[in-house]
């Protein structure tokens, strides 16, 4: 049976809400300390109302409960952005967001997609794709970049693909549905250690 995602009960709110809960922790970031964009329990995804959402949802939809997993990633993003990251601490975030699911897809969401650009990142992301994908599909269609509408992970245009075109995956694979073996079906023989 597949673990269920499991959510830190930090990112579950309005836009609003998350955003300040996740502050103070990108704050103590910038101020040296580790990477840890929440703190307290985590609940299952399967008991949590609104979308996993991989961007910010649209209006009304931004002041309705939703799983924010874009949002921890997003904040650090505008501090690179900006200069305030150097790329040794960037790295440790990153790092640190390969460790979990929901870390992960917090990397696979558009708005962070600067924080995948870096070649030497492409099969770490992977790897921990590879490593959560039963867990993360096994949430259905439950995703959300954007829209008001769910999908599951593979259907929508994630960080993900990025990650896979770089490593050689056709659009044409990319844009078919994934086939019932799940990610290992679609990786190249050569990544699939």
């Amino acid at each position: 049976m597949t673990p269920a995602l499991m959510f830190p009960a930090d990112l579950v709110g309005t836009v609003s809400q998350v955003h300040e809960r996740v502050r103070p922790h990108l704050e103590a970031f910038l101020a040296g300390e580790p990477w840890s964009p929440t703190a307290g329990p985590l609940v299952d995804v399967r008991d949590a109302t609104g979308w996993v959402a991989l961007a910010e949802p649209p209006p009304p939809f931004d002041e309705q409960s939703q799983l924010q997993a874009y949002l921890p990633l997003t904040l650090l993003t505008e501090s690179v952005v900006a200069g305030q990251v150097d790329r040794a601490r960037e790295n440790e975030a990153v790092t640190a967001s390969l460790t979990t699911p929901w870390g992960l897809l917090g990397l696979l969401s558009p708005p962070n997609q600067v924080l995948v650009y870096p070649p030497e990142r492409h099969r770490p992301i992977l790897s921990a794709a590879l490593r959560f994908w039963d867990v993360l599909d096994a949430a259905g269609a439950r995703y959300s970049a954007g829209t008001s509408v769910g999908a599951t992970l593979w259907g929508l245009t994630t960080n993900l693909a990025h990650v896979l075109g770089r490593l050689g995956v056709s659009d044409a694979v990319l844009g078919e549905p994934l086939p019932p073996e799940g990610l290992w079906a679609v990786v190249p023989a050569r990544f699939a250690w």
